[in-house]
């Protein structure tokens, strides 16, 4: 547990100093970024019944929540980071939806989530977690489920293959030159923020998922290093 809890405090320090802006480089960095958070927001309202327990693991500065909560009125969410000044953007952009909210500063390598709980999300988060952190957390979300809830992970996964892993990585550095960042930029915000990344394979995390006992088990859109996936607790 040591090793995550000082891989922790390195991501944190790194994303409070080297990521103040946040809300723009992610999407600089991240192609799609929109894309994908309104596509995770539309798949969950395709579900048999509206969530009403939300549980947002690594809110950031509370983008998808706030898609979340305009969603679904009805429902209170708990958002988690470990970054203190994210949180206070993520209380900010979420002041509008009063006492639906709680955040929490904590460290999903150490934390216990919340129990009871429709919906379970992170994003961009878990990959910076060793494979034990996420296939704990994996099980803590579908333990933490309510029957017939969902979990969501959108995320950076490594490539099984050492040729495709260059090869997308060469496509998203060339994706941010072409956003405007330079090569100090570049080298600041991703090839050293690398550095503290602990990626797991697609295939590999969907079948934690499924060990977990999560069920109906899918990859809703896949980019390159980038990936939305997910499964749901039984019913029955």
């Amino acid at each position: 547990m040591r090793q995550d809890t000082t891989l922790s405090a390195s991501v944190s320090d790194h994303f409070a100093h080297e990521w103040q802006d946040y809300d723009h480089l992610i999407r600089q960095t991240i192609p799609g970024y929109d894309f994908v958070l309104d596509l995770l927001v539309d798949i969950v309202s395709r579900g048999p019944a509206p969530p009403r327990s939300i549980v947002d693991a690594g809110i950031g500065t509370g983008y998808l929540a706030a898609g979340l909560l305009t969603a679904f009125p009805e429902a209170e969410l708990t958002g988690i980071d470990i970054v203190p000044s994210y949180l206070e953007l993520a209380a900010e952009r979420l002041r509008p939806y009063g006492r639906r909210v709680d955040l929490i500063v904590g460290d999903l390598a150490t934390l216990e989530l919340p129990r009871g709980a429709d919906l379970y999300v992170t994003s961009f988060a878990l990959h910076h977690m060793t494979d034990a952190t996420k296939k704990r957390v994996y099980g803590q979300m579908h333990a933490g489920l309510t029957a017939g809830g969902t979990v969501i992970n959108v995320d950076f996964v490594d490539s099984p293959s050492g040729h495709y892993s260059a090869l997308f990585d060469q496509m998203r550095i060339e994706q941010m030159q072409a956003q405007g960042m330079s090569a100090k930029e570049v080298d600041d915000r991703y090839v050293r923020h690398r550095l503290l990344e602990r990626p797991a394979s697609l295939v590999s995390q969907m079948r934690w998922l499924d060990s977990a006992g999560c069920s109906d088990v899918e990859c809703f859109w896949k980019y390159l290093n980038l990936a939305m996936f997910g499964g749901r607790k039984r019913s029955f």
